[in-house]
């Protein structure tokens, strides 16, 4: 059985087989009935994407390495490794000739065949995305720089023919031929959207919001609540409060246009932000700063916002006096996407989805240090225990405390699905774990015991925070639920 994040996946030209990659570097094969045929030790650090060649005797794929190995599935033989470039690479195609097509992080694309290597620059942003028309004339690129880049490569080499602005309900990582004249795209309502290639046009008619949620905030008696939809929604939690009790926000603030992943408060100001880089003011929609990619959480630390990003930084912003806000500097801090942070002291506190975490210095602007392999899965949170000690829960199902990033604590959690979530009690002594599959796990520090552990829904809990003597926990499905501490 696989463990490990999956991080891409294909079908066999045949239908028949499907080939998958993963946070732990190997590329598998699997037959339909879920029978293991190969397991390739493919890259260092995650392998990022795979593609079939057309008679699905060879199979290649990409990496975080920048590497690019071509396997033999009948033998299971490494044919060719190739390194086009050193830069992460999150897609790769190969055509009806034998001709792969890679883009990476620096928003190239390259051309590689029997008779050498050619590439060109195409996006501002890391390509996420490619794909190749049925005739094998048109390729498809897709990037966090929110265009879509048509490129002609029936002439053996690469000519951008055309750039069209991706929308903000556009995932950029899901896209496919649906024919020859048409696109189809994943996105971030209840359906897919379509991209007539004649006209340039998009269809966006059949698609709805969802209610999922994403994050949430509470602010007195106030809970707001974003997702998917970039609809800021809000209610009041007054009233008897009582184990279990859920609230559906329901009245809207304000639309911010796509994916929302994070909701706090700033000096006085509510800001949210996500999918398209922007950060907003959560009661308005303007726009008070742009990123070039995607944002996965922010944070108040000692009179800055720090934001973490998909690419592995970290974007620290202050205000201006007009209420916008100006980027003061931008730092590497993980390997890949930064899940979550959290701050303690003037110390920042990152867990990563390529299972790191690591320590920033807030005054000195610099690096303390990263730890690799702090989990055996991503970490997708933290959290500030006082005392110099942080908290991290993982895919892997633990729950490890530290000091630094020194190991002190490594629990297995009641869990049986991966753990999204956590937060803490504002005497540092309650932890409270949640998971893909709707469940709360709360740990007391003082005796290690998991006093509550019951299933809140049937979604996943996508945010969980403390506040009013409470957790309160957001929901794929559009719910929060209240967990009283007079309960643990």
């Amino acid at each position: 059985m696989v463990t490990l994040t999956t991080s891409n996946g294909a079908f066999s030209p045949c239908q028949t087989r499907i080939a998958t990659t993963s946070q732990d570097g190997r590329v598998r094969i699997f037959e339909l009935s879920g029978e293991l045929l190969w397991t390739f030790d493919a890259h260092q650090g995650c392998a990022s994407a795979c593609a079939w060649s057309q008679d699905g005797l060879r199979l290649v794929s990409s990496g975080d390495d920048g590497s690019i190995r071509i396997w033999n599935v009948e033998s299971g033989v490494m044919e060719n490794e190739l390194r086009p470039s050193e830069m992460q690479t999150d897609c790769v195609v190969i055509d009806a000739e034998g001709i792969v097509y890679t883009g990476n992080d620096h928003g190239e694309i390259y051309r590689i065949s029997g008779s050498g290597l050619t590439n060109i620059k195409v996006h501002r942003a890391g390509i996420k995305n490619l794909c190749i028309s049925h005739d094998g004339k048109l390729l498809v690129s897709m990037s966090y720089d929110r265009d879509l880049a048509l490129i002609d490569i029936a002439a053996g080499d690469l000519r951008i023919r055309n750039k069209v602005h991706i929308p903000g309900s556009i995932w950029v990582r899901a896209c496919a031929f649906q024919n020859s004249d048409r696109l189809v795209f994943g996105t971030f309502g209840s359906t897919y959207a379509s991209l007539d290639l004649k006209t340039l046009s998009w269809d966006f008619d059949r698609i709805g919001p969802t209610d999922c949620l994403n994050a949430l905030h509470l602010s007195g008696s106030t809970l707001y609540a974003v997702g998917d939809s970039g609809q800021v929604r809000q209610s009041p939690v007054s009233g008897p409060r009582g184990l279990l009790k859920s609230i559906k926000p329901g009245l809207s603030v304000a639309e911010m246009g796509s994916l929302c992943n994070f909701i706090t408060e700033y000096n006085g100001q509510l800001v949210t932000g996500g999918h398209l880089g922007d950060v907003f003011d959560a009661h308005t929609g303007e726009v008070l700063l742009s990123l070039k990619g995607p944002i996965n959480k922010a944070i108040q630390a000692h009179g800055f916002l720090v934001l973490a990003t998909y690419v592995g930084e970290l974007a620290i912003c202050r205000s201006r006096g007009d209420g916008s806000l100006e980027l003061v500097g931008v730092f590497k801090a993980l390997t890949n996407a930064i899940k979550d942070l959290c701050t303690e002291g003037k110390q920042i506190f990152c867990a990563g989805a390529a299972a790191d975490i690591a320590l920033f210095d807030l005054e000195q602007r610099s690096l303390v240090g990263r730890r690799d392999r702090a989990h055996d899965n991503i970490v997708n949170s933290c959290a500030a225990l006082g005392e110099g000690r942080f908290a991290t829960v993982s895919r892997d199902l633990h729950l490890k405390i530290w000091h630094g990033l020194e190991l002190e604590k490594d629990l297995l959690t009641p869990h049986d699905h991966s753990i999204k979530c956590m937060a803490v009690s504002h005497d540092k002594r309650y932890l409270a774990t949640c998971s893909y599959d709707g469940k709360v796990a709360v740990l007391d520090r003082h005796d290690l015991s998991w006093p509550v552990f019951r299933r809140l829904t049937a979604a996943g809990i996508s945010s969980v925070t403390f506040a009013e003597s409470s957790f309160w926990a957001a929901s794929y499905d559009g719910q929060v639920f209240q967990v009283p501490a007079w309960t643990f």
